[in-house]
């Protein structure tokens, strides 16, 4: 573990109160905040033990709209910030849930409540994508499953996908095309290296051919100002010294019977110095500005990162 990366653990082992504090993930020579078509605003870490009585860790998604941030685990819980992204991050947690029936009743079992993917819409109103078994369903802001959606034939078949845990990992809401979904790796019968986000409705799908780096999976989406689709791709080999973090555009309006070209807008690698963790959550926090955020995987050595940043292209 670098040096640098240790001394955060170390601080926060013996921080008292749970906070949020500004990190510098950026490799050592590099004096810029841009890098490819990017430019980085603000970077922290969260070292938040509870919340509510609920471990704060494992965070799979998030979601922003008007101040609200919206964070999602993959152990089924929901967390309510107040949040600010202007020239810094300021961040302040209000409450979390576990995710639950109109009942009350909690889920217990970890292919009820994998939820990997979280977006708000127009209205308001929040869905989630659950990646152990595939579905995606309404919620309330404490959390509260209202509705499940009927998904595509295609992505309603456990058969589809390459296994349990490589399912609907991203969610998001297009203004055009509504809810889109997309799993985590190509469907079993695909290209290993084409992907494709689809419409929860059936009607529309976009595929495109991803970078060619061994196990490279989508682990989020969000639309983007242009109507384009904002993507995080992931690339993990066993450690996390392997971790590629790629943000890429999918040019929509260069698809071609069902093809589309998909531009990388910045790649950070550990092997190129970059301090990057397991991204997998991604949101819109104001015109062409974006966070990202990363799951510890419940590890000691691994942090829940939040990067905040603006695409310049």
């Amino acid at each position: 573990m670098p040096g640098r990366v240790l001394l955060i653990y170390i601080i926060a082992l013996f921080t008292i109160q749970a906070d949020y504090f500004k990190v510098d993930i950026r490799p050592s020579s590099l004096k810029s905040n841009i890098v490819g078509k990017i430019k980085i605003i603000d970077c922290v870490e969260l070292v938040y033990g509870e919340i509510d009585g609920i471990d704060f860790e494992e965070i799979s998604d998030l979601a922003y709209s008007n101040g609200n941030l919206y964070l999602i685990s993959d152990k089924g819980v929901l967390s309510h910030f107040r949040a600010t992204f202007d020239k810094n991050i300021d961040l302040k947690p209000i409450h979390s849930y576990k995710l639950h029936t109109k009942k009350g009743k909690f889920f217990t079992k970890k292919r009820d409540k994998d939820s990997e993917g979280l977006c708000i819409d127009d209205k308001n109103r929040l869905y989630a994508s659950f990646e152990r078994r595939a579905k995606v369903v309404e919620l309330d802001t404490k959390g509260t499953v209202i509705k499940k959606l009927k998904l595509p034939s295609l992505l309603g078949n456990k058969k589809s996908y390459r296994g349990k845990n490589k399912q609907l990992e991203s969610i998001l809401y297009h203004p055009k095309y509504g809810l889109m979904i997309a799993s985590e790796y190509p469907l079993r019968k695909s290209n290993r290296f084409i992907q494709t986000i689809y419409s929860l409705n059936g009607r529309n799908k976009f595929s495109f051919k991803t970078p060619h780096i061994k196990n490279i999976a989508i682990t989020a989406i969000e639309s983007m100002d242009s109507g384009d689709i904002l993507i995080l791709l992931r690339a993990y080999n066993g450690t996390v010294e392997s971790f590629t973090t790629i943000l890429a555009k999918l040019d929509i309006s260069s698809c071609k019977n069902g093809m589309c070209n998909l531009n990388i807008l910045a790649q950070l690698s550990r092997s190129d110095g970059w301090l990057v963790d397991n991204f997998e959550g991604l949101t819109r926090v104001g015109k062409n500005r974006y966070a990202i955020i990363s799951d510890d995987g419940g590890h000691f050595y691994q942090r829940t990162l939040m990067l905040y940043f603006e695409v310049i292209e």
